[in-house]
């Protein structure tokens, strides 16, 4: 739905009940969460509500997201996401590419099998496929396209939002480092 026709007063509820969640649980909260938020209140025109939300002091913030520490080497990494939701992709895509220095990020919204989705199933190091929304036409090309053996298994979250994309790449990675750390 685009933003210009949602109602105002929906706009307003869907942020505070985003921004209740982030005081109900502030332990949980990781830096890409706020970044998705802020994003988010960019597109419903809500920069300055954002920006009064009192988040938890950094030395805090460092305690809870135990990813930050890890030095993940993705520079010259090319990491594909599909999805027919392109304001979350979009969202995935910036928020990756500031976190992870040289990494390419490479967005398709294709509903089908394509000479891009085939080029970015051969070039890319991994492949998001948000099976919550797609079509099943271009997740079984992007699977018969995709060589499993040579560079491991697709990653597909656990719902279609941004959030959620980042934190699948972000488990992926981090299960790819304890198993380098364990062989």
């Amino acid at each position: 739905i685009p933003l210009q026709i949602i109602d105002e007063n929906d706009k307003n509820d869907f942020f505070q009940s985003v921004v209740q969640t982030f005081y109900s649980n502030p332990r949980r909260i990781q830096e890409y969460h706020k970044e998705v938020l802020r994003l988010i209140a960019e597109d419903i025109d809500r920069s300055v509500d954002y920006e009064a939300i009192p988040f938890p002091s950094e030395e805090n913030e460092n305690e809870l997201d135990s990813d930050e520490s890890i030095d993940f080497d993705l520079d010259g990494k090319i990491l594909s996401i599909y999805t027919l939701q392109e304001a979350a992709g979009k969202r995935a895509k910036k928020i990756l590419e500031d976190k992870y220095r040289g990494l390419e990020v490479r967005l398709s919204h294709d509903k089908g099998g394509s000479s891009k989705l085939e080029s970015m199933s051969k070039e890319s190091h991994y492949f998001v496929v948000v099976t919550g929304s797609a079509k099943h036409a271009a997740t079984g090309f992007i699977d018969n396209h995709w060589d499993k053996n040579k560079k491991g298994d697709l990653i597909y979250p656990g719902g279609k939002g941004s959030s959620s994309i980042i934190r699948s790449v972000e488990d992926k990675l981090s299960d790819d480092y304890s198993s380098r750390l364990a062989a």
